[in-house]
């Protein structure tokens, strides 16, 4: 069985054993009669148990309510949020915020707010309402997030919601570097191939041309969309694939932005066109 496939099934069976306090043997036979789906499991552990499930939406709130205050009842403030950052083990100033948010829903600047911590783990539907639960499932998303590209999408688009001001529809171009810099740490190298630093030139060209001088001070001039904020993973992960840029050609449909971004690139010759490659093989 591939290692993949072995870590994954430990994981199911751990989030199994959390649920339900079953024994690690029950946890198996469960998940080995349900192809290892584990709502499936247990379903049917519940199903052939006189326990049932315990109240999840009572249990959840009242595990909001020992996190927030008399002032800030339905959303975390700061001292809330750090401590139920403190609890998960999740380090609020890295990429594990993200998972952590796209778990609970959070909906702008890092908010917390009763209805997506309800409804968020709630979605997870196998992972019992206690802080013991949280940590382990929290924990198991933010290993998945390095080995796993479809978590990772996941979790990087939901980055954009999370990341803006509330009522704003883009981003600010100087938040989005903070953040494009911390959620490709840990998943693609810091968005670097072996002779590319790719974030690093990204950087130099939005600052070379969005970062302007305005009545004496210096500001962006340029936002990013959510369509902008989604086609540069992918654009990242093809850099990723091929640093040569054979992938891209101006008749696919690129945000223009992108676009600019690799005629930059091959002007200041941190990449060179396929063809000059070829002819130094040749060579």
């Amino acid at each position: 069985m591939p290692a993949t496939s072995t870590r994954r099934h430990q994981l199911a069976a751990e989030q199994f054993v959390s649920v339900t306090k079953a024994s690690r043997d029950d946890a198996q036979a469960y998940l080995r009669n349900n192809n290892y789906d584990i709502e499936a499991a247990v379903n049917q552990f519940y199903s052939d148990s006189a326990n049932g499930p315990p109240n999840v939406d009572q249990a959840l709130e009242a595990m909001f309510d020992s996190l927030a205050t008399e002032t800030s009842k339905d959303e975390l403030d700061m001292d809330g949020t750090i401590a139920y950052c403190q609890a998960l083990n999740v380090d609020p100033a890295s990429y594990e915020f993200f998972v952590l948010a796209d778990i609970v829903q959070v909906q702008s600047f890092g908010q917390i707010t009763r209805q997506g911590f309800v409804k968020g783990w709630k979605r997870a539907t196998t992972v019992s309402p206690d802080m013991d639960a949280h940590q382990q499932y929290v924990q198991s998303q933010i290993r998945l997030v390095k080995t796993d590209a479809a978590v990772f999408r996941k979790v990087y688009r939901s980055a954009f919601v999370a990341c803006k001001e509330a009522g704003k529809r883009e981003l600010d171009m100087g938040e989005a570097l903070t953040y494009w810099e911390v959620l490709f740490e840990p998943t693609m190298h810091g968005w670097a191939t072996a002779n590319v630093e790719w974030l690093e030139a990204w950087k130099g060209y939005l600052t070379e041309k969005f970062w302007v001088d305005k009545g004496g001070a210096r500001k962006w001039t340029r936002s990013v969309s959510r369509d902008l904020w989604n086609q540069i993973l992918l654009f990242a992960e093809r850099t990723m694939a091929d640093e040569t840029l054979g992938f891209w050609s101006e008749d696919q449909a690129w945000p223009g932005l992108i676009d600019e971004f690799v005629v930059w690139c091959k002007e200041k010759g941190i990449v060179k066109a396929q063809n000059e490659e070829t002819m130094e093989l040749e060579e």
